[in-house]
């Protein structure tokens, strides 16, 4: 079952849980998306918030339709990767932040890129889905979102996108 996104206000959101702490890592998060349009950063999902604003996100680049795992705060990191997204399609991505220098980005199972400035949350609260907080809202459909407490690997994500949990990896 998907959430459709209405690209202007909608968002899941929840507390962020204590097993991922305040520094917002370790932090994966993986879903299925199928994009309405490619007007803006869509977030697909992200973990931050607090009073340093600071957030880590797996947002769709409106420039390329490529997808991108960023960390947004006083300055900007970003692993990139360079496969692009077609619009009305369903797609499987992912991003992973193991620790503040170490994020990774997969399309499809495979690893698209990494990035490794350092770069950490100092008061992560929330997490949410649709929106990296409270901008850069979804147009689309999002399914079968999955948040995990540590960063995941490429067989992890591989077993994922081909529709399995990644325990039975």
């Amino acid at each position: 079952m998907s959430y459709d996104f209405d690209g202007s206000s909608d968002r899941l959101h929840m507390t962020i849980p204590s097993s991922i702490g305040a520094d917002g890592v370790p932090f994966t998060i993986a879903a299925w998306f199928y994009r309405d349009t490619s007007t803006g950063n869509d977030v697909i999902g992200a973990v931050g918030g607090g009073a340093s604003g600071g957030v880590n996100s797996l947002r769709m680049a409106s420039n390329n339709d490529s997808i991108a795992l960023t960390w947004t705060g006083s300055q900007y990191a970003q692993a990139a990767a360079a496969h692009f997204h077609s619009d009305a399609t369903w797609h499987h991505s992912g991003g992973a932040w193991a620790a503040a220098d170490s994020r990774e980005v997969w399309s499809a199972g495979s690893n698209y890129g990494s990035e490794g400035s350092s770069r950490a949350l100092t008061d992560a609260d929330e997490i949410s889905i649709g929106a990296e907080i409270t901008v850069d809202y979804f147009d689309g459909k999002i399914a079968e979102v999955g948040v995990w407490d540590r960063g995941m690997t490429t067989r992890e994500m591989e077993t994922l996108a081909a529709g399995f949990s990644p325990s039975l990896s």
